[in-house]
């Protein structure tokens, strides 16, 4: 599948517009930044809307969907990191299964095509109209957004509701968080169309991850339980802007529905979601596919000074 014109995700969302810089990159870590937002009495928040080119984390930008495990987490897992904010209450797209061009494990369609330049997929996804989800807070895209979110949750994600509240795996302090990230709101209020309080100024739906393609939902795909880690290009499709190819509304649709999502390209080490796959999917009619991934990093240990 290539980008059509008729989707207008490069052209009427225009979200991705600044990917130009991606072939040199900057490397200037968002926590050396003093944004201007932040200076303000109300603070850094969705609008008005830049995209986040510094560095979210030091393993690389807020494309490239990193998420760092703590060192003493086993297994080493992204579903074991406070970084996955956990969301409530909206609409959004599931591309973590997007790459071939053809179906996996007999589901339909969800490639991931790359753009003539390399810096930009066009995946298709799915649509879901409800349910838990999850947002990698190094991830976010929406600049005033991601840094709202981290005074708001801390840099790791522990001081928001997030994947591993209440679990086994929770390395966040004793008393867990109460509160669900702004940022949610942003994503559930996308659908809207309202600039003032949605993720992006355009688009329809947001980009996220979910369990909801996954056996535990009744879904026919299977998450990797020691995924492969590869290394190239693939699609950051996380808080991606997402739109139906025929612009009908999302209450048209159903869950499972076919959504296409424009999602920037990062160069690097990545893993696959689905089990059994290998890191290349060969080209096919004059195209070329990426898997919409993400880089999990384990934290280094901490170091102990001998007296």
């Amino acid at each position: 599948m290539t980008i059509a014109r008729r989707l207008g995700l490069g052209v009427s969302l225009g979200v991705l517009g600044s990917l130009a810089f991606t072939a040199s990159g900057s490397a200037a870590l968002c926590s050396n930044l003093d944004p201007s937002c932040s200076k303000t009495e109300a603070g850094c928040s969705n609008i008005p809307f830049a995209f986040t080119k510094c560095w979210t984390t030091s393993y690389g930008p807020a494309r490239a969907d990193v998420v760092v495990v703590p060192a003493d987490v086993k297994p080493a897992v992204s579903t074991n990191s406070p970084n996955l904010l956990s969301c409530q209450g909206g609409e959004y797209a599931l591309c973590a299964f997007s790459g071939p061009p053809n179906g996996l494990f007999g589901g339909q369609a969800l490639p991931c095509t790359l753009n003539q330049h390399g810096r930009v997929a066009n995946c298709t996804c799915q649509y879901y109209k409800s349910g838990a989800y999850f947002v990698d807070i190094n991830a976010i895209l929406n600049q005033g957004a991601y840094f709202q979110a981290v005074k708001q949750c801390g840099a790791n994600g522990c001081g928001c509701l997030n994947i591993t509240t209440g679990t086994a795996s929770n390395t966040c302090p004793s008393a867990p968080p109460q509160q669900q990230a702004t940022v949610c709101n942003y994503i559930n209020s996308q659908s809207q169309g309202d600039p003032a309080s949605s993720f992006y100024p355009k688009g329809q739906i947001i980009s996220t991850f979910s369990f909801a393609m996954s056996p535990q939902e009744g879904g026919s795909y299977i998450f990797a339980a020691s995924p492969t880690t590869c290394h190239g290009k693939y699609a950051g499709c996380m808080t991606a802007a997402c739109k139906f190819s025929d612009g009908s509304s999302p209450s048209s649709h159903n869950n499972g529905d076919p959504i296409q999502c424009e999602c920037p390209v990062y160069d690097g080490d990545y893993q696959v979601s689905a089990s059994g796959q290998s890191c290349t999917i060969p080209s096919s009619n004059g195209n070329n596919y990426v898997w919409s991934a993400s880089s999990t990093v384990v934290a280094p240990a901490a170091s102990s000074s001998k007296k």
